[in-house]
C-alpha cells in the first residue's frame, strides 16, 4: 500500500489519527531526522493503526505483543520488525505514552564486516563506465571516501586545488569538514569541467541537468560492478568503505581516517581493523618463523 493511501486512509477512519500524525510528524521534524525515515516511521504507525482500526495510543501492552509476535514469526522479515520497534518507540515519546509495563523489545545490532574491494578491483571498477562523467564519478568517490549524499550535495566552489581539498559542507551529523583532494582527480577536473559543463553541484544528471540523486549514484555504481565483472556483494557505500581500509593499511593512523570519514565515534572508525590487511613484507606468519621459511 503506498504511503500517503495508508496515512489518508488512517486519517479518514480512525478517530483522531490526524492530529497523532501532525504531533508525531512535528517530533521527528525537531528531531532532524531524515525524509525517509520520516516517511517510514509515520506509514509503519498508520499500518499498525489500521491493522487494529484504533488509535496508536488506545492500543493495549497485549495488542502490541500479538501484533510484534505476528511479524515475527511471518515473513515480514527483520527490518519490518525493527521498523515497527523505532516507529513505536518515537511515537510514545513523542506523545508521552508511559502506560506501558512492559518494554518493547531491544533491538540488537548484528556485528557485520563491510565489503572491500582490492585496489586492482577499484581500478577495475573505475574503467568500467563508457561514460566518462560515470568514470569520474567513481574514481571522485573512491578518492574522497563521501557518502553518497554528501557527493550528491557537493558544489563545485567546495573544490579547492589550490590548499588541495574538499569542503564537505553540512555532512552526517550536520557537521562540516574538509577531506584531502587526490591530485588525479585535481588534474582531470577541468577536463570534466570542460566537457560536462556542470553549473552549480558538481554532478549532474546528463538528461536533466539537475543535481544527480543519490539513485543515480547508486545505478551508476551497480552497473559499473556488473560490467566490471566484480563478484563481489558491492554497493554505494563500498567506495568509502575501500577508501578507509587502503589509507589504514597505507599507514594513515585512525584519527585522521576518522575525522576524513566525518565518524564521530574513532569505535566506528576501528571496525576497519578487521579488514585491513598487513603489509605482506611486515607480516610474518608464525608457523613459517617456526620452520625458518623466509
Amino acid at each position: 500500500m503506498a504511503t500517503k493511501n495508508v496515512l489518508l486512509q488512517a486519517a479518514e477512519t480512525i478517530p483522531g489519527f490526524s492530529d497523532i500524525q501532525n504531533r508525531f510528524v512535528r517530533f521527528l521534524t525537531l528531531k532532524d531526522v531524515s525524509k525517509p525515515t520520516l516517511t517510514a516511521y509515520t506509514r509503519t504507525i498508520a499500518q499498525i493503526s489500521m491493522y487494529f482500526n484504533q488509535s496508536p495510543l488506545d492500543i493495549s501492552e497485549k495488542q502490541l505483543k500479538d501484533y510484534l509476535f505476528m511479524m515475527k514469526s511471518t515473513r515480514s522479515g527483520p527490518t519490518a520488525f525493527k521498523l515497527a520497534i523505532y516507529s513505536l518507540r518515537s511515537l510514545f515519546t513523542a506523545c508521552n505514552r508511559k502506560r506501558l509495563k512492559t518494554k518493547l523489545p531491544s533491538i540488537p545490532q548484528p556485528e557485520r564486516l563491510p565489503v572491500v574491494l582490492s585496489c586492482l578491483e577499484c581500478k577495475q571498477l573505475i574503467k568500467a563506465p563508457v561514460k566518462f562523467r560515470d568514470r569520474f564519478l567513481i574514481a571522485f568517490m573512491y578518492s574522497s571516501g563521501l557518502r553518497l549524499k554528501e557527493t550528491v550535495n557537493l558544489r563545485i566552489a567546495d573544490i579547492d586545488t589550490q590548499r588541495m581539498q574538499i569542503r564537505v559542507h553540512q555532512g552526517k551529523g550536520r557537521k562540516d569538514r574538509y577531506v584531502p583532494l587526490s591530485k588525479y582527480i585535481a588534474q582531470s577536473l577541468p577536463n570534466y569541467l570542460n566537457k560536462l559543463h556542470p553549473v552549480e553541484y558538481l554532478f549532474n544528471s546528463t538528461k536533466t541537468g539537475k543535481q544527480f540523486s543519490v539513485r543515480g549514484i547508486q545505478r551508476v555504481i551497480r552497473q559499473a560492478i556488473k560490467d566490471s565483472g566484480i563478484t563481489k556483494k558491492a554497493g554505494g557505500h563500498t567506495l568509502r568503505h575501500s577508501y578507509a581500509t587502503h589509507l589504514l593499511e597505507n599507514g594513515v593512523d585512525l584519527i585522521t581516517i576518522k575525522n576524513v570519514l566525518g565518524h564521530s565515534r574513532i569505535q566506528t572508525t576501528m571496525g576497519y581493523l578487521h579488514v585491513a590487511q598487513p603489509k605482506i613484507n611486515e607480516f610474518k606468519n608464525p608457523l613459517d618463523t617456526l620452520y625458518h621459511f623466509k
